[in-house]
C-alpha cells in the first residue's frame, strides 16, 4: 500500500512533464499566424514600353568675364536690395533678367551684364516723396533744437 502512494504521485509527476506544454495564456500568447505553406506568387511583370531617355539640357557656354560680371552685378551691385537677377540659358536676347522685389510687374531683360547694369543706371522707379527744401519753420525748429542742447551741454560741464 505505501509503495502504491508512492508510485502514484511519482507518475502523475513524471506524466506532467513529459506532457506537451499548453500554450501561455492572455498577454504571453503567441498570436503570430501560421506560416502559409504555399509560396507566394511572383509578382506581375510590368508591361513592356519603352524607358525615356533623360532629358538632355542645352549647354550654352558663357564667358568667365560675363559670368563674373553677372555675379558681382546680382550680388555686391548697388541694385542687389531692390532687384532679383536671374540667368536663362535658354532665351536668345534677354539671358539675362532683373525683376524689382517690391514691385514684381517691373522687369528688365538684357542680352549682357553689362547692358542690364546700363538700364538699370537709365531707369529709376519712383520712390516715397520727400522734402528736399527746407521752409523757415524747419529751420526754426532745428534752431531752437540746437540750442536747447548747447544749454543741456552748458549745464553739464
Amino acid at each position: 500500500m505505501r509503495l502504491l502512494m508512492v508510485f502514484v504521485p511519482l507518475i502523475a509527476l513524471l506524466y506532467r512533464l513529459t506532457e506537451a506544454a499548453s500554450p501561455p495564456l492572455g498577454r504571453h500568447a503567441d498570436n503570430k499566424p501560421e506560416p502559409d505553406p504555399r509560396p507566394a506568387p511572383p509578382p506581375p511583370e510590368p508591361p513592356d514600353r519603352p524607358r525615356r531617355t533623360a532629358r538632355t539640357r542645352p549647354y550654352v557656354p558663357v564667358s568667365e568675364e560675363e559670368g563674373t560680371a553677372f555675379y558681382e552685378l546680382a550680388e555686391f551691385s548697388r541694385y542687389a536690395s531692390l532687384w532679383d537677377f536671374s540667368y536663362d540659358a535658354l532665351a536668345s536676347f534677354t539671358r539675362y533678367s532683373a525683376t524689382h522685389r517690391v514691385q514684381p510687374e517691373v522687369s528688365l531683360g538684357a542680352s549682357s551684364p553689362q547692358a542690364l547694369e546700363q538700364v538699370l543706371n537709365d531707369i529709376e522707379l519712383p520712390s516715397w516723396p520727400r522734402r528736399y527744401a527746407h521752409s523757415g519753420r524747419d529751420h526754426r525748429a532745428a534752431a531752437e533744437e540746437q540750442a536747447g542742447l548747447d544749454r543741456l551741454m552748458g549745464a553739464t560741464r
